[in-house]
Parts: C-alpha cells; sequence; structure tokens
C-alpha cells in the first residue's frame, strides 16, 4: 500500500510506483486533506454559526434556581 500527502502546484502530478506495485491494478482516491484547527477555533465556528444566542444573562440567580426547584417538586 502506498499513501501519499502532497501539495500539488499545478493541477497535474506525476506518481512514481514501486516496483511491486507494478502490472496490477491499482485504486487511486484523491481528496483534499482536512485542516487540523484548534479547538478554541472549532468552538468559535459553532458559537458563530448558531442562529439564536445559547448563552443569556440571568438577572437573578436564587430566582431562577427556585424555579428550576419548583419544577422538580412538581
Amino acid at each position: 500500500m502506498l499513501k501519499l500527502k502532497i501539495k500539488p502546484k499545478g493541477r497535474k502530478i506525476a506518481i512514481y510506483l514501486p516496483e511491486e506495485l507494478c502490472n496490477q491494478e491499482l485504486e487511486v482516491i484523491i481528496s483534499p486533506v482536512k485542516k487540523k484547527t484548534s479547538q478554541i477555533e472549532r468552538i468559535t465556528d459553532i458559537l458563530r454559526n448558531r442562529p439564536e444566542n445559547i448563552f443569556y444573562a440571568i438577572d437573578d440567580p436564587v430566582a431562577w434556581q427556585r424555579s428550576l426547584r419548583e419544577e422538580w417538586e412538581k
């Protein structure tokens, strides 16, 4: 098996095969390599692409906690 990662400078490439792969049927798959991104970039992209704001301010945390407790007690 031969696996290459290349960055072509033009539209044409040449691949030189090892001798053991000559005179065999081969499968060539060309696909882009995914860019490695940092965790901060991934989170930023997720938050930027969300239509609504997932973070909201809680005006009164104590009242918010009480409302949650009341929901569970019912």
